[in-house]
């Protein structure tokens, strides 16, 4: 089990990470938290904002009784405010808002009014401070965001493909699109770390079809891996059956029977993940009390779906997973594959659009932070993918072959 105490290091990063956010020599900042919230949280909040000489006060609401038929884990709707007018109106005050709160408040009730004041708000989500780390937000990834929510803005629909059944169609028209590389200046602005998501609202009864949740995809409510396959028909944006005879849909299905409310099978929006520090597979690696799933919301390579209740996850073209394709339609005006290349009624990958055969390295590292000698190692590395591997890729990807050459590439330039 990790330990969760103040570290040098992880103080640093959270004083990067409110510079980000505009914090700093008197900036008006109030660190919201409640009695369940993560002590160590609240702690390095506190440090860091006395080392930026921001002017900040300390707020800790008691944890309400719980009032849901089963637990409520990672939907961003804290309720631990709960409409306390003086609390309200002091936050309302504020530049920015540090958010340690277990649920966070995103979608709190109290959220809009506070907004409306222009206060901001950046959330710390309920993870371990060494996972908060590993996904660190740095400037570069505010560009990616910007240009997958633009994509998302300028799309007709949404198609989403998967090998394992997954046909699922949505109308993004006119859909309220955002997201966050994981910090913001803007006032109202809405951050949360981890960050690096796109993602879209879609309108009433625009949702419609199949998605099969397959083995390896993951339930972030219960901060799980699947085992089985969850098959499940949306019908104007509604589930409208759960088919599968592994314990993964039986804890599904029980899961929202036990609300007793339609509107629990209602959709609410989708989206992908886009930062590369954030890892499929850290989910095997950490005690559930230790992640609020928020990582996997990140992730590189996602595509995510939420109901009201339960958000879910499966990968878009990532191993060891048959790769799910979403598509955005767009309109022929969009811009697809480069300068001057005009869609004409084809379809994107919901990822971001390059210019480039392959990203450089500053696209997914701060340079200023790595040693000149791992920068040329990481250089050559770009320039084997550039050169070599990204001809094989579709050939390994169709033949779920094993990409023996690549490593043999790697042994010849003596990184094995």
């Amino acid at each position: 089990m990790l330990q969760e105490r103040v570290e040098g290091k992880w103080l640093e990063s959270f004083r990067r990470v409110f510079a980000l956010n505009g914090i700093g020599a008197g900036t008006r900042v109030a660190i919201v938290a409640e009695t369940q919230s993560r002590p160590v949280l609240v702690h390095l909040s506190d440090l860091a904002c006395h080392d930026l000489r921001a002017e900040y006060c300390m707020i800790t609401m008691p944890t309400p009784k719980q009032t849901a038929p089963v637990p409520v884990k990672s939907t961003g709707t804290s309720v631990a405010i709960q409409q306390n007018r003086a609390v309200i109106e002091a936050l309302k005050r504020v530049e920015i808002i540090v958010d340690c709160t277990v649920e966070g408040l995103i979608h709190a009730v109290e959220w809009p009014e506070i907004e409306a004041a222009g206060t901001r708000l950046f959330v710390i989500c309920n993870e371990h401070p060494e996972i908060l780390e590993r996904t660190e937000p740095w400037p570069q990834l505010a560009e990616k965001v910007e240009r997958g929510i633009s994509m998302l803005r300028e799309a007709k629909e949404m198609r989403v493909t998967s090998k394992a059944g997954t046909d699922l169609t949505v109308d993004i028209r006119n859909a309220p699109c955002g997201g966050t590389a994981g910090f913001t200046t803007k006032p109202g602005g809405v951050a949360h770390w981890p960050g690096g998501l796109c993602l879209c609202f879609p309108g009433p009864k625009t949702v419609n079809g199949r998605i099969v949740l397959d083995v390896g995809d993951m339930n972030l409510t219960f901060k799980t891996y699947l085992t089985s396959q969850i098959d499940i028909t949306i019908t104007d944006d509604f589930v409208t059956a759960i088919k599968g005879d592994g314990l993964d849909a039986v804890l599904f299905r029980d899961y929202m029977e036990a609300w007793e409310d339609p509107m629990a099978y209602g959709f609410s929006h989708i989206g992908w993940g886009m930062h590369p520090g954030a890892r499929w597979v850290s989910g095997a690696l950490y005690d559930k009390r230790d992640m609020q799933s928020t990582e996997f919301r990140a992730w590189a390579g996602n595509f995510l779906l939420v109901h009201r209740f339960q958000p879910i996850c499966q990968p878009l073209h990532a191993w060891p997973f048959r790769p799910a394709d979403a598509q955005l339609h767009r309109s022929p005006r969009w811009p697809c594959g480069g300068a001057g290349r005009r869609s004409a009624g084809r379809s994107c990958p919901a990822q971001i659009p390059v210019e480039k055969a392959m990203s450089d390295i500053a696209d997914y590292y701060d340079l200023t932070r790595i040693r000149p000698e791992v920068v040329t190692v990481l250089n050559r590395i770009n320039e084997l993918g550039r050169e070599r591997f990204t001809s094989r890729a579709p050939g390994i990807d169709l033949d779920a072959s094993f990409p023996v050459q690549n490593y043999k590439d790697f042994a010849e330039e003596g990184f094995l």
